[in-house]
């Protein structure tokens, strides 16, 4: 069974950590400069961090509800997402810059709408149809 507190929890993270990740990438001129310098490492290892907590809660929400709620959501590839996070996670220098930027631009802005919308309605309407099935199983 789904604990509903759980599945707020880490959809609050989630939306913690996108928008940490869209602001702290949001002034940075050219990604391929990072790696040239100190700073940009530490910038880069940031938001590479960010890719690895973001793919973590997506597992666990994945978890959570027993693979019920994200297909809901199929604009969003929740697969690459977690795979995404396999991929820094274990083969951290192969990480491909411009993928991750490219992923920052263009995945990360409407996965931040769709986590909002999911919130929204947990916290507004209660359970959602979905974790009444689920309760109702058992």
């Amino acid at each position: 069974m789904c604990d509903k507190t759980l599945l707020i929890e880490s959809l609050e993270k989630l939306e913690y950590v996108i928008e940490n990740l869209l602001e702290s990438t949001s002034n940075i001129p050219n990604i391929n400069q990072l790696p040239e310098s100190a700073d940009g490492m530490l910038r880069l290892n940031g938001i590479c961090m960010c890719f690895i907590v973001i793919g973590e809660e997506v597992k666990r929400i994945d978890r959570y509800t027993q693979k019920q709620l994200l297909p809901n959501y199929p604009s969003i590839s929740w697969e690459n997402i977690m795979g995404m996070r396999d991929r820094i996670a274990h083969g951290y220098f192969e990480i491909d810059i411009d993928i991750v930027f490219d992923a920052v631009k263009n995945d990360i802005p409407p996965l931040l709408e769709v986590i909002k919308q999911i919130r929204f309605y947990n916290v507004s309407h209660g359970y959602p149809n979905f974790l009444v099935i689920l309760q109702n199983e058992k």
